[in-house]
């Protein structure tokens, strides 16, 4: 399958979003919409929630909260990124393995659709979203380390890239992006963090990702010892800059050594899911489609005393 890349990152950051039209004086109110997940301090699902157990804002103005809902049953859209790149040779084996379990436990036939795309100098699309297990299986079986590039015969050094902002931005503007408005949209990417090169901005691949309404959870692959409090622990460099990258979408960075790590964070992915809710609430538009900032807080001193962590998008479209 050809390389997905090509000019789109240039052209969605061109694009300008459309101004709103209003009757002169009305006051048009419609109903906004906000995907959270929320987790005790046990790492256990919390399912059951009251609108009035939280206070959403909106650019810091409280809005009115609708409805609070469960919706763990709707079609998910997944998109498994893989970095390639040659630091990721020690890794590969074990990364294959977990990804393939996650996508066997997680996707449902005729239900959920799963992709595969490799991370490297440019994100490769090895395989478009289907529910077909079987070449789900073989796509992942079959990716190896880069070692040249196959389109311009690059050396080694140049092959083995790592383009992630690229890949996340791409991957949800151009493939999750384009599923039914029903579908949860999430990234799950394994890498060790360390971006070399994209051509976009790490603060472009939020926005994209935002705008998409895709989750970004990322699997920091790399040697226990280069994480500053241990394996499943934010560490330095790189992963303070993955971890708010993955907060501000609604996902999570987790630290994970291959095998047993790998397995212990995509559990907790899974029970991020499975406390998947819907937040709905009356939402004024203001003139066009500027992105609001979004903070919600915990109003039920009951709630509180579990320590919840709540996962939802921190910018809004309107």
């Amino acid at each position: 399958m050809k390389l997905f890349y090509a000019a789109v990152i240039i052209s969605w950051l061109l694009i300008t979003l459309s101004a709103a039209g209003f009757a002169q004086g009305a006051v048009s109110v419609q109903e906004g919409e906000i995907r959270l997940s929320v987790v005790n301090k046990k790492g256990e699902s919390v399912t059951v929630m009251r609108g009035q157990d939280l206070k959403l804002l909106l650019n810091g103005q409280e809005q009115e909260i609708t409805s609070l809902r469960q919706q763990s049953d709707q079609p998910i859209a997944l998109a498994v990124l893989i970095d390639t790149s040659n630091s990721q040779k020690p890794f590969i084996n074990g990364v294959k393995e977990a990804a393939w379990r996650f996508i066997d436990d997680v996707i449902r036939p005729s239900v959920d659709t799963a992709a595969i795309v490799t991370i490297n100098t440019r994100p490769e699309l090895k395989l478009n979203l289907t529910s077909d297990k079987a070449r789900l299986k073989e796509a992942i079986q079959s990716l190896t380390i880069a070692s040249r590039d196959s389109r311009g015969g690059r050396p080694q050094s140049e092959a083995g890239g790592t383009a992630i902002y690229d890949a996340v931005a791409v991957t949800s503007d151009k493939l999750l992006a384009r599923t039914p408005a029903n579908v949860r949209r999430m990234i799950v990417a394994f890498s060790d963090g360390t971006d070399t090169s994209s051509q976009i901005k790490y603060t472009d691949a939020i926005r994209v990702a935002c705008l998409s309404k895709v989750a970004v959870f990322f699997m920091l692959t790399r040697p226990p010892a280069q994480y500053s409090n241990g394996p499943g622990t934010a560490g330095k460099g790189e992963d303070r800059i993955m971890a708010p990258l993955a907060e501000a979408t609604g996902g999570k960075s987790i630290a994970a050594e291959t095998h047993s790590g790998l397995d212990a964070a995509f559990d907790l992915v899974k029970r991020y899911l499975k406390s998947s809710l819907v937040l709905r609430f009356n939402d004024i538009p203001g003139k066009g489609q500027e992105p609001l900032t979004v903070n919600i807080e915990i109003k039920s001193p009951e709630l509180s005393k579990q320590k919840p962590e709540l996962l939802y998008p921190k910018t809004y479209f309107r």
